[in-house]
């Protein structure tokens, strides 16, 4: 499911913010 990236999400995961 990777689609849409929240920056801050995605960087702070380092993953998908909707998979986590």
């Amino acid at each position: 499911m990777k689609s849409t990236h929240n920056s801050a999400m995605s960087v702070a995961t380092g993953s998908d913010p909707w998979i986590v």
